[in-house]
């Protein structure tokens, strides 16, 4: 070092911290650089992939994840589905309730006819209840953000509701007057040794419905089904009061998470339909129309456990904002 002049030592000191400046901004930058792509394939994972994921597919038009979480969201927000008790599969529920539209728009215009926008944007206006100027835009706009969809996804589902709709009344007509019927009780219990100890003492001569109460683990739920024709019995239940005469109590038939036992009050033929009747009735011929007609279309379920979870996670979350905001608007 004796040759070196101070000022020369100095610059090469200066020139080695300069390279490890630049090597210690390298590394961070690296880091950086590392990190984002992580955030970013995290991001196309969770947020940009999932909802693209083809779930079905129909005709081969492919069905995504984002395509059943809005049909789902929309149908409990809208539909009622909110409060059935028959709904266990969000995931399963938007698919099918996108194959029921594709089923009612290709096949359900042979025999009611064409709908087209105009059509569905009056029925927007009744649903709305014939608002005019910016309180129908409001309410329009405030039934899309619950729901999370599109003017457009709106309008084609209510496509959809007015082929069923022209479909049921077209069926209603084709009804009979009168069905045989039966007067039917029902009760219903989670446990399998409960139920068979309510048959035995229901064939035993107690009261049904007081047993009904005892053993059901569901105090709201209907005993009395009052008078039924077969054609609106769930299978199950149609299986279970097969050959049943009056004062019979059938077995106990599983249903979903319950065993239910039936008993026959009355029997009568050709009973008069009531006007509820034939509306259920109606309905329930659309529905089975609906199954019958689905096997014209080209249709492959393909839901993985991730998806459905997905799925289901974005539905639930819909639903809750939808009501929270409800729940505030009515205060």
């Amino acid at each position: 070092m004796a040759g070196i002049s101070r000022t020369a030592l100095r610059r090469r000191q200066e020139e080695a911290q300069a390279r490890r400046d630049r090597t210690i901004l390298l590394g961070t930058i690296g880091v950086l650089a590392a990190a984002a792509v992580i955030v970013l394939v995290g991001l196309y994972f969770t947020v940009y992939l999932p909802p693209r994921a083809s779930v079905a597919s129909i005709d081969g038009q492919a069905v995504t994840a984002g395509d059943a979480v809005d049909r789902a969201s929309f149908f409990m927000v809208s539909e009622g589905g909110a409060f059935s008790r028959e709904i266990d599969d969000l995931a399963e529920l938007g698919v099918d309730r996108l194959v029921r539209d594709a089923v009612l728009f290709k096949e359900a215009p042979a025999l009611v006819g064409e709908v087209s926008d105009s059509d569905a944007d009056a029925k927007a206006r009744e649903v709305l209840g014939n608002l005019e100027g910016e309180a129908y835009a409001d309410a329009l706009q405030a039934v899309l953000q619950r729901a999370g969809i599109e003017r457009q996804q709106y309008r084609e589902i209510l496509k959809s509701r007015l082929l069923a709709e022209r479909l049921t009344e077209r069926f209603r007509g084709e009804l009979p007057e009168a069905m045989d019927q039966r007067h039917v009780l029902r009760g219903g219990t989670p446990r399998l040794v409960k139920a068979q100890r309510g048959i035995e003492r229901a064939r035993g001569g107690e009261d049904f419905t007081g047993l009904g109460d005892q053993y059901g683990a569901d105090r709201q739920l209907q005993v009395d089904l009052g008078w039924t024709p077969d054609d609106l019995l769930l299978p199950d239940a149609e299986r279970a009061l097969s050959g049943l005469g009056a004062g019979d109590v059938s077995a106990p038939a599983m249903s979903g998470l319950f065993f239910d036992v039936y008993k026959v009050v009355e029997l009568q033929a050709a009973r008069p339909l009531s006007d509820e009747q034939r509306d259920a009735l109606a309905d329930r011929r659309v529905d089975d129309w609906v199954t019958e007609r689905e096997s014209q279309l080209s249709v492959t379920r393909d839901l993985s456990k991730d998806e459905s979870a997905w799925i289901t996670a974005q539905v639930s979350d819909r639903v809750q904002k939808a009501f929270e905001t409800q729940s505030k608007a009515a205060r």
